[in-house]
């Protein structure tokens, strides 16, 4: 991670994309307030609702999340409506929501479901402000005088994915680590939009050339396959997508909500179930219920 820390003052705006799953969202919500990323002056969370059914649960959202955290700013929560633009899109509304909404120059786009734990969410905002030629990206002169070009914008994620027309592929670990805290492999990946940072200004690039180049693919695919989309425009523009390191982490929100004694409770059912191989069993309901995803960087 370079030594000039910018994520410790640049504003972040998450934008959550939200169908009809208030109580995870509630749980969600709490969660990101508390993290240092987001108590940076102009940071924000930028609540897209998808479904009416979300959208008609917008007005209680914030005073539910203040009463039962009373140090979240819950002014950093804005709700928007996207039911209409989610018909037509799918899941790429986010990033018309990002264009249209977003004050700050560094975005998130996370799933309602998806908590980035502190080091993680450090690791995407710093990732995109300590690019060089960042907000702007204006050109800039190469070693050859006559020639200029503009300084690219990448994006950045957990979950690299191989993909070719036979759909998605996990990566197994035949990797290199590079001196900046970046997994190379050994092909050209995809990464999965669920969790990914990025400029203001690629988001930009992406909606201008949405409705033209991409709006027809996902009214085809009922509004699925946006990572797809995007990784295509973005390597097309001569962006990278850039998976960070297997142990910056998220929770699955599900589990974060799951009581403790709920938690002891499937443990003992386990037990009860296979009592012979209770180690072994007893292991697999604990890690169940911790689940974390480490980047998806599946086999050995």
């Amino acid at each position: 991670m370079p030594h000039n820390r910018c994520a410790e003052r640049t504003g972040l705006s998450v934008v959550v994309p939200s169908a009809s799953r208030g109580p995870t969202l509630h749980v969600l919500l709490i969660a990101l307030l508390q993290q240092e990323a987001l108590r940076v002056p102009g940071s924000e969370i930028i609540v897209s609702h998808a479904t009416f059914d979300s959208l008609n649960e917008a007005p209680n959202m914030s005073p539910r999340v203040l009463a039962a955290c009373a140090s979240c700013d819950v002014r950093r929560i804005v709700h928007v409506d996207s039911v209409r633009i989610n018909d037509a899109l799918g899941c790429a509304h986010r990033y018309v929501v990002a264009s249209k909404h977003a004050r700050n120059n560094v975005l998130l786009h996370l799933d309602d479901d998806l908590l980035p734990k502190a080091a993680l969410l450090q690791a995407l905002v710093q990732s995109v402000c300590a690019e060089p030629g960042f907000p702007e990206y204006a050109r800039t002169s190469r070693p050859n005088p006559f020639r200029s070009a503009p300084l690219r914008p990448s994006f950045y994620g957990t979950t690299p994915r191989l993909c070719s027309k036979d759909g998605y592929r996990f990566y197994s670990r035949r990797y290199t680590l590079s001196q900046r805290g970046k997994w190379v492999l050994q092909k050209p990946y995809y990464v999965l939009t669920n969790v990914a940072s990025m400029s203001r200004a690629l988001n930009a690039e992406f909606v201008a050339v949405l409705n033209q180049s991409y709006a027809s693919l996902m009214r085809v695919t009922g509004g699925e396959g946006c990572d797809l989309v995007f990784n295509h425009f973005a390597r097309g523009a001569g962006s990278t997508p850039t998976a960070l390191r297997g142990h910056l982490h998220t929770w699955s929100v599900e589990n974060i909500r799951r009581p403790k004694h709920l938690q002891a409770a499937a443990e003992a059912r386990a037990l009860a179930v296979n009592p012979v191989d209770s180690g072994i069993q007893s292991k697999a309901t604990a890690a169940t219920a911790t689940s974390k995803f480490y980047g998806g960087y599946e086999g050995g």
